[in-house]
């Protein structure tokens, strides 16, 4: 394995894409934020959208296997992400991909998850992690990755120029995929390709103090959650690494319960199908569809936990749950 440290994950991902130069597409899940499409399309990528499994909220992999298998139009690779950092099991997924397409390129996408060292890359090519904004550790910036040996490996990406941040054009993709318009993207200089300033050493090392801390945190809120809303409501405990989820009817007059008692909380990552050229994907509507993200991390204390949680629970008893599918999460 090889390091790849930037200061964004989307700047490892861009010079991955941009080193490779494979005019195939990479197949990307449509839960995915809008910096994922971003990325590909300033690097001169094909991309597809492909709906979600409700087994694990993330990539369905028969969907995978029949692009990657295709004669007439062979997908050149695979962005798998895990949904809200949820662990999932890839390794055989990743075994057959290769089986199938040893030239197909994986990309195991952990920026949810909590950044730590791999000990394999259980069959992808690079392993990416991000400690920026709205991250299980939140530096507001840096990103890093691992590579398998055989990846080449350039930055590419230099120019920056402020009045065209990446911030002003993720907000314009997220209005996008929020409205439900396509994107109309035009390229300019809004990702910087700057060499991080921290040593890598001097970075790890605050990373795994902030881990402990974090952890820590995230245990106490969680707890509050899990004994106060109600199961029906509760995702089960490997999605609420990154957020603590539950699903409700009406998530919406949630949120504005939630902002009138001066707490908050967010509905993130509705597909990004028809903002970006994709078909139909009713897997991940219905997760958007319902999906209230709670905070468990530094920007929520234990008592907003408590207040949350019984605005949460009082909205599940008056307004109920979605029914659940027996397949799966959803």
């Amino acid at each position: 394995m090889k390091l790849l440290f930037e200061r964004r994950a989307s700047t490892v991902l861009y010079n991955v894409l941009k080193s490779r130069r494979d005019t195939r597409p990479i197949l990307i899940p449509a839960n995915v934020c809008a910096c994922i499409p971003l990325v590909l399309l300033k690097a001169g990528q094909a991309f597809e959208v492909i709906d979600i499994s409700e087994a694990d909220l993330c990539i369905a992999r028969e969907q995978v296997h029949s692009r990657i298998r295709s004669v007439s139009k062979p997908a050149g690779g695979v962005l798998f992400v895990h949904t809200y950092g949820a662990s999932a099991v890839i390794s055989d997924f990743y075994q057959e991909i290769k089986q199938a397409a040893p030239t197909a390129l994986i990309i195991d996408d952990r920026c949810l998850a909590p950044p730590i060292l791999p000990t394999t890359m259980n069959g992808a090519d690079v392993v990416l992690y991000s400690t920026g904004s709205r991250k299980y550790v939140d530096f507001g910036e840096g990103g890093f990755g691992y590579a398998c040996d055989a990846l080449n490996y350039n930055r590419h990406c230099n120019a920056f120029k402020m009045t065209c941040g990446a911030e002003m054009v993720e907000r314009l993709a997220t209005a996008a995929i929020v409205d439900q318009q396509v994107f109309d993207y035009v390229d300019c200089d809004w990702l910087s390709g700057s060499a991080p300033i921290t040593p890598w050493g001097d970075f790890l090392a605050r990373i795994q103090d902030a881990i402990r801390l974090i952890d820590s945190h995230k245990s106490k809120l969680n707890t509050i959650y899990q004994a106060i809303i109600p199961p029906d409501a509760q995702f089960p405990s490997p999605f609420n690494v990154w957020r603590f989820q539950v699903r409700v009817r009406q998530p919406m007059l949630l949120v504005e319960r939630l902002c009138a008692s001066s707490l908050f909380a967010s509905r993130h990552y509705p597909s990004v199908a028809k903002a970006f050229g994709g078909e139909s994907t009713p897997v991940a509507d219905t997760l958007a569809d319902e999906v209230v993200n709670l905070f468990n991390d530094h920007y929520f204390s234990e008592e907003q936990a408590l207040r949350a949680a019984d605005i949460v629970a009082n909205h599940v008893h008056t307004c109920g749950v979605p029914s659940r599918s027996q397949r799966g999460v959803l």
